[in-house]
């Protein structure tokens, strides 16, 4: 169900963008990509965390599954924090790695307070 929703989410921002015109449509994409990279750093430290929980709670070793969850969320926490810092100051200066089009540079630049948002996982 969550890769449906995310992925109807994303084709229907797709097609809005696309609606608005050349500009937004390239600052959609810059942005989906950015996020892309970092939802995938987060997801794989998820999975891990999975992999240990289920583990111990197979074993029924409540202690590993307390520390575990423990030691994710901080771990979340500072990836979070991590990201959104670095996209902050990489980004704003970074944008231009993607594009010289200074209408794009300006909308990324309206984007990048969401995309530190997202993560710090405040919005999805």
């Amino acid at each position: 169900m969550r890769v449906m929703a995310v992925t109807f989410c994303v084709t229907l921002a797709a097609s809005m963008a696309a609606r608005q015109g050349s500009t937004t449509m390239a600052t959609f994409q810059v942005c989906l990509q950015v996020w892309l990279a970092t939802s995938l750093l987060a997801d794989g430290l998820a999975v891990a965390g999975q992999a240990i929980l289920a583990s111990a709670f197979a074993n029924t070793d409540y202690e590993k599954v307390t520390a575990t969850a423990s030691r994710v969320l901080q771990l979340g926490l500072v990836l979070g924090v991590m990201l959104a810092v670095f996209l902050g100051v990489g980004l704003h200066f970074g944008a231009r790695l993607f594009t010289k089009d200074v209408g794009v540079l300006h909308l990324i630049s309206i984007g990048i307070p969401v995309l530190q948002l997202m993560c710090r996982g405040i919005i999805l």
